[in-house]
């Protein structure tokens, strides 16, 4: 993210993970990012659907993080 916003100037940032992969959303919300959609049946695997969620960060928001989760995150 550190990426998209100091040197690409992004103003916001959206990923999509599909709505069972529980450690990936777990991931994003502890960094700051909404869940600005759900998308029901977004793709087939076999003869199950699977549902897809889409989180966000805005540039302000990623700005006010604490500076301890600022640094966990520029870590990874």
């Amino acid at each position: 993210m550190q990426e998209a916003f100091e040197k690409q100037h992004a103003h916001k940032v959206i990923c999509e993970v599909l709505a069972f992969n529980a450690s990936a959303i777990h991931l994003y919300e502890e960094f700051g990012m909404q869940k600005q959609g759900y998308f029901k049946d977004y793709l087939k695997r076999g003869n199950e659907r699977i549902d897809c969620v889409s989180y966000a960060i805005f540039e302000q928001e990623w700005q006010q993080l604490p500076n301890g989760l600022y640094e966990k995150i520029n870590s990874r």
